[in-house]
């Protein structure tokens, strides 16, 4: 016995997909992500260009690089803030 709102199995409303299709994940494009949206880390471990290790809060490229507005904090001490370009900080 089936109680509540239930009225019957041939449902009138609209069907998205096929009876028995399966759809790969995301494939109406829900969730897309913005190109112009920036991407945020923290503490992502980093290695510079020199070979220095630290880790780096900031602003990255869709290629993980720090790229904006960030902050490096080095294994050895060195705290570097400005903005980084695909990986380099900028000097002013």
């Amino acid at each position: 016995r089936i109680r509540g709102g239930f009225t019957s199995w041939q449902g009138k409303g609209k069907q998205g997909t096929k009876s028995g299709m399966t759809l790969p994940w995301n494939a109406r494009k829900n969730d897309v992500r913005d190109p112009n949206e920036k991407t945020n880390v923290r503490g992502m471990e980093w290695t510079d260009l020199n070979g220095d290790s630290g880790r780096y809060t900031g602003e990255v490229s869709e290629e993980r690089l720090p790229h904006g507005h960030g902050i490096m904090k080095y294994d050895f001490g060195l705290i570097a803030e400005g903005e980084w370009v695909n990986g380099v900080l900028k000097e002013n």
